[in-house]
């Protein structure tokens, strides 16, 4: 058992150590519903369950340890490198054109004419729903694809969402985009050519539903 991983015995030292289990919960109790009622109606009790301590000997290097964070983010599965490389940078770009999104609505508001341009009379609380979902996408199950696997890819389509899984596939222009710091000298937003743009695009339908305007 790797107890410094989750306590700190650093300052106290090596010895023997008694570890309390937690034996008391509330639990939610539903009764045979009353044949007049609609519904049964829960209520919660409180049960003692029992256990015994459980001592342990510490001893060795007790410097407390970082619990090792899993990376929880939507999943690259493209299997060609260079491509691979490239829808990772763009979906780091894609979380901070959010969130930076998110930081400029919260400061300017809903009366802002960049905001009116681009979300028109839509709430600004939905806007900034949408894109802190974005900006803090986490799924694992999620996947990002290079392969056009639906057959999706034609008439200047650069990437799709099959929003029944909410995985991502990205077509062969997709890979001529530039990146988003390009914004700053080489291209404009109006070329609609950065990649950390179309990723966020895409990513607004994988976790909010949105739909395209034409």
């Amino acid at each position: 058992m790797r107890s410094t991983r989750v306590y700190d015995f650093s300052a106290a030292g090596a010895g023997k150590f008694s570890f309390v289990p937690k034996t008391d919960f509330v639990v939610v109790v539903v009764s045979a519903p009353d044949p007049l009622a609609k519904v049964a109606t829960p209520s919660f009790t409180r049960v003692e369950a029992s256990a015994s301590p459980v001592e342990a000997v510490i001893m060795g290097d007790l410097a407390k340890r970082e619990i090792e964070v899993l990376d929880r983010r939507a999943k690259n599965i493209c299997t060609t490198s260079s491509k691979t490389s490239f829808i990772d940078s763009s979906y780091t770009e894609a979380k901070t054109l959010a969130s930076t999104a998110v930081s400029y609505i919260n400061s300017k508001g809903a009366s802002d004419s960049l905001d009116k341009a681009y979300f028109g009379t839509t709430a600004t609380s939905k806007v900034i729903g949408v894109l802190n979902a974005v900006a803090n996408e986490n799924s694992s199950s999620r996947t990002l694809s290079c392969v056009d696997s639906y057959n999706a890819c034609s008439g200047g389509v650069i990437g799709y969402t099959v929003t029944s899984t909410t995985n991502v596939y990205f077509c062969s222009i997709f890979f001529n985009e530039v990146a988003t710091s390009r914004l700053c000298s080489g291209t404009t937003v109006a070329s609609r050519n950065v990649r950390g743009g179309t990723t966020l695009h895409e990513l607004t339908h994988a976790l909010a539903g949105t739909d395209d305007i034409t």
